[in-house]
């Protein structure tokens, strides 16, 4: 796991919210219980600001770069891709089949919206903006 991710999964740990967001809605084996949809919708609003924030402070980037680089940062494959790198598929709690549930994209994707919401709810949007922007650094680095 990424020690950034870790630092603030410890420093919110307690967190209803946090607990919520790395629970899928398989573990609760059907039964209607708290899991990360209801933070993934709220975690994508933040992920977006962050990543839109990011790409206007760039006064280097032309427009067209700014689109794609967008694009990619908000895409599924973008986040699943970053959530990878951060190690968040081993934190996801699913009931059967829960390995393949675990590495299933849009899980991934959900996740790390979900956790984004967290760290909002808990922390407030400046601190959820730079773990993103650190993630996506780190994500960048891991690539290169």
């Amino acid at each position: 796991m990424n020690s950034s991710l870790e630092e603030i999964l410890n420093e919110i740990k307690g967190s209803r919210h946090l607990k919520n967001a790395l629970i899928h809605s398989s573990f609760n084996e059907g039964k209607e219980g708290e899991d990360y949809n209801e933070l993934k919708h709220l975690g994508d609003a933040v992920w977006n600001l962050a990543v839109l924030e990011m790409i206007y402070k760039d006064e280097k980037i032309e427009v067209g770069n700014a689109d794609k680089k967008k694009q990619l940062l908000v895409s599924e494959e973008g986040q699943t891709s970053i959530a990878n790198t951060l190690g968040i598929g081993e934190l996801i709690k699913a009931g059967r089949g829960s390995q393949e549930v675990k590495e299933t994209p849009s899980v991934l994707a959900n996740t790390l919206e979900a956790i984004c919401a967290a760290i909002f709810l808990e922390r407030g949007y400046n601190i959820a903006r730079d773990y993103i922007l650190k993630w996506i650094d780190f994500f960048k680095m891991d690539k290169a």
